[in-house]
């Protein structure tokens, strides 16, 4: 797949802009020149407008970018990564603008961005050096859904060695071999970006609620591990948890039930809900079993307006507590029913 874009070039006899070499302004300019991206650089302007809207300014400063011919146009690709014995990590389509080269036609520059508002990528083709520079950028995520951006997010994840990129048209199949991505450089870090979506977008299967990301800079690892927790559970799986305090409140006259010295087993219910930003996602019901709890003997036991509220540690036999989904027709706070007894070994999470 080829595209080229014609652009006049500057005539060689004209003197280039002065700028400090080193500079991001002289480095710019270089780019400029060889693929035709945007530079603005200092320059003193004599403009003449009718109006008197003209004049001379000594501190103005140009924007110049390549002049787009009669035959560019926006196009859409498909980007593959694959591993190196070929099994496909990540599948994107691009929204590509035109190709566009510098005055010097020293290069060749591709811009595109992911489908979904993901990413930008930048691919520029040096002739001089013969090398392709690949520079991938992070859209910000806040507010997009998360089912849509999922796959951007593993593109990203999997942009690096040794896995090898492979373009191909927007649609049949995929046939090109590929390029191996360079060992340096190639990657950006989005783990932690790509862990969260990765639970909302499960978490989504289960809901006809659209889930946005929310402001993942304020996201943490307990927040990925409770909508995690939440999805087990409405997909039917029991979560086991170990506890250490807990506290239930119970009317007064049945605190005195509870044994003291051996421990008791507890099952109750309450709503199963996961927060996520500024939404409250409601799944139902969860039952919570405690299997074996005893009243602290560190903190006492306060009356509030419900009756008493009442501290619990665990009991001797076990620190386990199992969540598991409550069908359609129970109410919250309804018991239900102990459920059987756990395998002889269990795995806490």
């Amino acid at each position: 797949m080829r595209h080229s874009l014609r652009v006049c070039p500057l005539r060689r006899s004209r003197p280039r802009p002065a700028v400090e070499p080193g500079t991001q302004e002289a480095l710019d300019l270089i780019s400029f020149d060889k693929f035709g991206t945007e530079v603005s650089i200092p320059a003193g302007i004599d403009i003449r407008m009718p109006g008197g809207l003209g004049g001379k300014f000594q501190a103005g400063r140009v924007l110049m970018s390549a002049l787009p011919s009669d035959e560019a146009r926006t196009y859409s690709i498909r980007l593959q990564l694959v591993d190196p014995v070929g099994a496909e990590k990540a599948l994107v389509t691009l929204n590509m603008e035109p190709v566009t080269q510098g005055p010097s036609r020293a290069g060749t520059r591709a811009y595109g961005t992911e489908a979904h508002g993901t990413f930008d990528l930048e691919l520029k083709h040096d002739r001089e050096a013969s090398n392709l520079q690949m520079n991938l950028k992070l859209h910000e995520l806040t507010g997009k859904p998360a089912v849509s951006v999922l796959e951007g997010l593993r593109f990203v994840q999997e942009f690096h060695s040794p896995n090898h990129l492979r373009v191909a048209q927007p649609y049949g199949p995929i046939t090109s071999q590929g390029d191996p991505l360079p060992e340096e450089g190639s990657s950006i870090e989005a783990r932690f970006e790509f862990l969260a979506v990765e639970a909302l977008a499960s978490l989504q299967g289960f809901t006809s609620q659209q889930i946005m990301v929310p402001d993942l800079s304020a996201t943490s690892g307990e927040d990925i591990a409770d909508w995690r927790q939440v999805t087990r559970i409405v997909a039917g799986e029991t979560a086991i948890v170990t506890w250490d305090k807990w506290a239930v409140t119970l009317p007064a006259d049945k605190v005195e039930l509870l044994d003291h010295e051996h421990g008791f087993r507890l099952c109750f219910s309450l709503p199963l809900e996961a927060t996520v930003g500024a939404q409250v996602l409601d799944f139902g019901l969860k039952q919570v079993y405690i299997v074996s709890a005893k009243v602290s003997s560190e903190e006492a036991t306060t009356p509030v307006t419900e009756g008493v509220r009442v501290p619990l540690v665990p009991a001797a036999f076990s620190n386990e507590a199992h969540f598991s989904l409550v069908q359609p027709g129970a109410a919250a706070g309804d018991a239900g029913s102990f459920p059987p007894p756990p395998p002889a070994a269990s795995g806490a999470s």
